[in-house]
Parts: structure tokens; sequence; C-alpha cells
């Protein structure tokens, strides 16, 4: 049942009728048959192949193969942020240099802002 607001509670949904988990896409089962079947075709692997073997397939399709034989590269980034920032700090620094900024500009006969 719904709210007022429309909203349903967690865990519970408006479409009693929906595909049960596990099930698997209509769309995602006939794209998966058709590409499986394309693959067993020699003729179609012979294609492939000389297609790869001249570097004439394209650079996203060879991507893919790469990823389906190897695994995609896990890409992991380290930030090498070990403690909290103090604000405090960073405003006191961006205060003296804008101080700093300002009366250099002022000695020079520059306009203050």
């Amino acid at each position: 049942m719904s709210s007022r607001s429309g909203q349903y509670p967690p865990g519970v949904t408006g479409n009693p009728n929906r595909r049960p988990k596990g099930i698997k896409n209509k769309a995602s089962v006939e794209i998966k048959a058709f590409f499986s079947e394309l693959l067993d075709d020699p003729d179609y692997m012979a294609a492939f192949l000389l297609a790869w073997q001249t570097r004439t397939l394209h650079p996203s399709l060879e991507q893919m193969a790469y990823h389906y034989a190897h695994g995609r590269p896990v890409q992991s980034i380290d930030l090498g942020v070990t403690s909290a920032i103090d604000h405090t700090q960073a405003r006191a620094a961006r205060h003296r240099a804008l101080t700093r900024h300002k009366l250099h500009r002022g000695a020079i006969g520059s306009p203050v802002i």
C-alpha cells in the first residue's frame, strides 16, 4: 500500500507482477543467444580472426576480447589523505595570500580590489 505521498514503504513494490529476482530480461537472453550462435559460426570466426590479424578489427571489439580473456584491469586511485582537512588553516592561508596580493598591487599603483 502506498501512502498519500505515493511512496511505498521499503521492501514493498507497486508492481506485484514484476519479474522475479534471478530471471533475466527477455531482451538480454535473446541477445546472448544471438551472439552465442554468431560466435559458433566458423565463417564468422574466420573473418573475425582475419580482421584481428590484419589489425582492421574495431578497437572496441579488440578491447572487449582482451577483457573477456584477461579480465578488466583494476584501477584504484590512492588519494593519500590520511587525516581530515583543517579548514581553519586553509582559510587563514587563503586570507594571508589575498592580503599579500592586495598589498602588492597597491604598492605598485594598481587599484586595490
